[in-house]
């Protein structure tokens, strides 16, 4: 991946561990991503021998087709960085054509019969954004979140969060149940932001004092299309925390498309 010719960057926790520091990345002109350790409070709350960032995420833009895929892992780097570097190579040799669940079975595929990495598991939600089509579908395990933010400052959360972690080691982990899948209709210039829980609970055990969906349509209604404003603005947000609220208390991976 990363390759300059191809339309993709995935960014993995680990080379991102410096508290308060949100590395921002775009891909074309219509997709950004940012990633984060959190602040200090992130890394102090979890155990001494735990990667101080377990979260990854993969982007791709050709200009018809984004695609927008987010890990958090849980009790290591592991799943997450196998999920996203599995998923970002299938698309970066097969191109954007593959729907997300097609990308995921071919993953499940590749890993059958591997060794396990350990206990390590993760979230992981894979959507594709077709401009031309105006549709934007795909699935998710775990509690990351997808928003649709447009007209104006509404905002629509499309996926159905659970508690369900996964590996691609694990096939029995790899089923994706109906209520996971999302499929909506998109029109131009509508916002797709995807993003791990360090934004939705950036204080850390309390979602309902964290980022609500709509203090994203605020601020995407105040800055507008520019996709890496966007994905900084949130990380930042995610980082400081709303109403007086503490943040930055959980690793956050954030993507950025517009339709």
């Amino acid at each position: 991946m990363n390759d300059p010719s191809t339309p993709s960057i995935a960014l993995f926790g680990p080379s991102h561990v410096k508290p308060g520091e949100i590395a921002v990345k775009t891909v074309a002109d219509g997709s950004a991503c940012a990633i984060s350790v959190g602040t200090d409070l992130a890394i102090k709350r979890k155990k001494p021998e735990a990667a101080p960032n377990e979260d990854a995420l993969y982007l791709f833009d050709d200009g018809d087709i984004a695609i927008q895929i987010v890990a958090d892992g849980h009790y290591g780097v592991e799943a997450s960085r196998a999920f996203v570097a599995s998923l970002g190579e299938i698309y970066d040799h097969a191109g954007p054509g593959l729907e997300p669940i097609q990308a995921f079975g071919k993953m499940a595929q590749a890993w059958r019969g591997r060794a396990s990495l350990g206990k390590s598991r993760s979230t992981i939600l894979m959507a594709a954004l077709d401009r031309a089509a105006g549709r934007i579908q795909g699935f998710s395990i775990g509690d990351s979140a997808l928003f649709l933010v447009g007209p104006g400052d509404s905002v629509q959360r499309l996926d159905s969060p659970s508690r369900h972690y996964a590996a691609p080691w694990d096939l029995y982990s790899l089923g994706v149940p109906p209520s996971s899948y999302f499929d909506a209709a998109v029109a131009r210039g509508q916002v797709l932001i995807a993003c791990t829980d360090g934004v939705t609970e950036c204080h850390y055990g309390h979602p309902e004092l964290s980022i609500q969906p709509e203090d994203i349509g605020e601020m995407v209604a105040r800055v507008g299309a520019d996709v890496e404003a966007l994905a900084r603005g949130l990380g930042r947000m995610a980082l400081n925390g709303v109403r007086d609220q503490p943040g930055g208390e959980d690793n956050f991976a954030i993507t950025v498309s517009i339709a």
